[in-house]
């Protein structure tokens, strides 16, 4: 069996607007330190929706993606 964690894209809808950069790099660094596979990562809206919308994110699409970069030859 192999696990995907969503908590990152699933969770920014619940809480509406994505979470903040810490956040999200505390959670991607305790997944992938303990092994999870595959994750699920987007922001809240889509990518490029803020830019559209006006509506206000912790980061933007291009933080987000800086900000994950280190884990992905760990997940």
């Amino acid at each position: 069996m192999k696990i995907m964690d969503c908590t990152l894209r699933d969770g920014a809808n619940v809480i509406r607007n994505g979470f903040p950069g810490e956040l999200t790099e505390v959670i991607l660094d305790g997944l992938t330190k303990n092994g999870i596979p595959a994750i699920e990562f987007g922001n809240a809206k889509g990518i490029g929706a803020y830019e559209v919308s006006g509506a206000v994110a912790p980061l933007t699409d291009e933080e987000y993606l800086e900000l994950a970069h280190p884990f992905l030859e760990r997940a």
